[in-house]
């Protein structure tokens, strides 16, 4: 029986009851008669012409080549039974049963969702699994898709399964082409990315079931799905992407839940993994590591390295085939912090693969690190079940992060990003590993990164003062970008780091060209004070001054815990200002002078290259420096952060009153620092008159 939903078509199992309608029965009779008829006219077009129904030559796999056919959606019927693959244990590919539920035609813009219930294994207890996401489902041994999608807190191990038809078209586009809506097409973005967030929608699409449809929520229930009791409201079931599990290794506990957070939108869950495999003998910063570990269809899998790069331990595994079925894990990070996705291998032609059967982050064309996975036990957990797994030796890469699929190809490898972060505080830290490169991930990995390194060296409470030092090396830059300066934290240590490794994504991410990293380095030095002043007042011998007069003014600091202390800043007024205007002056510290000239001139924070982007990050205001800015009124405006003194007094008036943007007020700016050694808070400020006349 079929139940329209909107305009999707919803198939009911042959289990349920029949409708009260004569009609239907004879319905369900002919369907029987022509699915008879169709098996039939199958076989005998299959001894005729293997090739007529889809038969692909997948290429060397193992042994000799093998084929792989698909079933389309249209030949699937409710109540048809199949089986999937996937790895509950070690790296032992074992089958589950599935049974048909259902299609939704045109569930999501021009794609169907085949829905299905899984058993067999540990799935009767733990339900769908994290990490289950792109296990091939087969029927009548022919593959129909990967297991996908799910719903939290679900009773049964009900699930959606991406047809392999959309799959493939993944695998067809190639490299050329990024993931509809995507964050990897830069197309049509604005300005600059500076946080997490910018790239996706989260991937969660909603079915509303209208209140008449009592034959699907019939069908639903006996699944466990509750309903409201008032049929005037209509249920929403959101159905999402499989959780996938990000397997890390090297973070400080308390950095997980600022991991959870940033990484929820995407459907990653960080989980604590135990020692990893990441790369075998291969000395980190070799970009072909894992080449060795290719051979045909078999794998090699090597044990975690030790500091002195030897293997400490091994998990007694030779080699691995990786088939529909497999583990696999996306390398995110690897050494001595690790944090690898997840999944399940979909379909292998020749060196060509799918699997997941949702997107990763959908960021599009993209290029990470891809290994095979060890499984090490299934956890079962009432809101979402998960594979504990580490990764194994890397062998191959993913260049495709799309909606329906991830693309990759076996013996190609991923550049990585070679990093390190030293921290000298109570006692010395050295962290050393690579990172992919990408957009979002690069700055947020690098960032949790260096603060696990720096609380694995503080208190976890009390005075602290860091001193942080960032160096980004490029390809095609003669010398590294540094951004360096110094914070107190009375806190574990988040702002300071995130602002001073934020520049790692404004340079990924600038709309000018492609920037390429090459290394990225960290140095924190932490002592356990309070280097802390506050600015408390500003004085000046007379509040009228004269053109081309020096002025002296007298800046209060107080240290903490000290006595105050009073700095005297010299003023020059210029010969041209204009008698009887007024001289705004300001004694301030990094912070608070950042904030005044972008709100007097923002066009200086409007980078126009990517070398001008640097020069602004690199120009950062230490803050241990006191600034002294005085502003002058002058005649004419500025455009884009050009200053015009010298317009017609008719242009001038119209241009006084613009209609469109990137105009501004022309000012002229006095600005005197003062490095001192503490970190200011606060500022203090008063105006200065310019005498008339002579």
């Amino acid at each position: 029986m079929k139940v329209g939903i909107l305009n999707s078509e919803f198939c009911i199992p042959h289990s349920l009851p029949p409708a009260p309608y004569n009609r239907n029965m004879a319905c369900l009779n002919k369907y029987k008669i022509y699915g008879l008829l169709l098996t039939a006219y199958c076989l005998l077009l299959t001894a005729c012409c293997p090739m007529a129904l889809g038969t692909v030559d997948t290429g060397p796999i193992g042994s000799g080549p093998t084929t792989d056919v698909f079933l389309n959606v249209d030949e699937l019927r409710p109540g048809m039974k199949g089986y999937g693959k996937t790895v509950f244990s070690g790296d032992k590919i074992e089958e589950f049963d599935v049974e048909i539920l259902g299609v939704l035609k045109n569930w999501e813009t021009k794609n169907d969702m085949i829905l299905v219930k899984l058993s067999g294994g540990p799935l009767e207890k733990t339900g769908v699994i994290s990490g289950m996401s792109g296990s091939p489902v087969y029927v009548e041994d022919k593959v129909i898709g990967a297991v996908s999608y799910g719903w939290g807190f679900a009773k049964e191990a009900i699930a959606g399964v991406t047809p392999i038809k959309e799959m493939l078209k993944v695998l067809e586009a190639g490299e050329s082409t990024s993931a509809s809506g995507g964050a990897g097409d830069k197309k049509g973005e604005k300005g600059l990315v500076s946080a997490p967030g910018r790239y996706m929608p989260p991937a969660v699409w909603e079915l509303p079931l209208g209140p008449h449809e009592m034959n699907v929520k019939e069908a639903l229930a006996r699944e466990g799905w509750p309903f409201p009791s008032d049929p005037g409201k209509q249920p929403i079931l959101r159905m999402v992407p499989i959780k996938t599990p990000l397997m890390v290794g090297g973070f400080d506990q308390r950095v997980l839940k600022q991991m959870s957070e940033g990484l929820e939108r995407y459907g990653l869950f960080p989980v604590q993994g135990g020692g990893v495999t990441p790369h075998g003998p291969v000395p980190m910063g070799d970009e072909t590591a894992g080449v060795q570990g290719v051979n045909g269809s078999k794998v090699q899998m090597a044990g975690p390295l030790t500091a002195e790069g030897g293997q400490a331990g091994t998990l007694q595994i030779e080699e691995v085939e990786m088939v529909p079925g497999a583990a696999i894990a996306t390398v995110l990070a690897r050494g001595d912090i690790n944090a690898s996705a997840v999944g399940t291998l979909t379909y292998r032609l020749g060196d060509s693969i799918l699997a997941f059967g949702h997107p990763f982050i959908q960021a599009g064309k993209t290029d990470i690190p891809l290994a095979g996975a060890h499984v090490h036990a299934v956890i079962p957990i009432q809101s979402t079940s998960l594979k504990l797994a580490s990764p194994t030796r890397i062998i191959g890469r993913i260049f495709q992060d799309s909606k329906a699929a991830l693309a990759g190809t076996l013996g190609q490898f991923s550049a990585l990003i070679p990093c390190t972060i030293k921290v000298a505080g109570d006692q010395k830290v050295e962290y050393n590993f690579e990172v992919v490169k990408d957009r979002f991930l690069t700055q947020n990995l690098f960032q949790w990164a260096s603060e696990s390194a720096l609380l694995a060296t503080e208190r976890q409470a009390g005075d602290k003062t860091v001193r942080l030092s960032l160096s980004i090396e490029m390809e095609g830059r003669d010398r590294p970008v540094k951004v360096e300066n110094i914070y107190y934290e009375p806190h574990p240590t988040w702002f300071p780091v995130y602002h001073i490794t934020q520049p790692i994504a404004l340079i990924m991410n600038n709309p000018f060209q492609e920037a390429s990293i090459k290394r990225i380095s960290l140095e924190a030095k932490v002592s356990d004070e309070r280097r802390l002043a506050y600015i408390e007042d500003i004085k000046v011998e007379t509040r009228e001054v004269g053109p081309g007069e020096t002025v002296q003014l007298f800046v209060t600091v107080r240290p903490f815990g000290k006595e105050p202390v009073v700095i005297t800043v010299p003023l020059q007024i210029p010969l041209d200002v204009s008698p009887g205007s007024t001289i705004t002056v300001d004694a301030c510290n990094a912070d608070t002078s950042q904030a005044l000239e972008r709100s007097r001139a923002p066009e200086k924070f409007l980078p126009t290259s990517l070398e001008h982007l640097i020069k602004i990050l690199e120009e950062a205001e230490p803050n241990t420096n006191l600034i002294v800015r005085a502003v002058l009124p002058k005649r004419g405006i500025t455009y884009r952060g050009k200053p015009l003194p010298s317009l017609p007094s008719s242009l001038l008036s119209i241009m006084s009153f613009p209609n469109q943007g990137g105009i501004g007020r022309l000012t002229e700016e006095l600005v005197s620092k003062r490095p001192v050694d503490w970190i200011l808070h606060g500022s203090q400020n008063f105006t200065l008159t310019v005498k008339e006349g002579g």
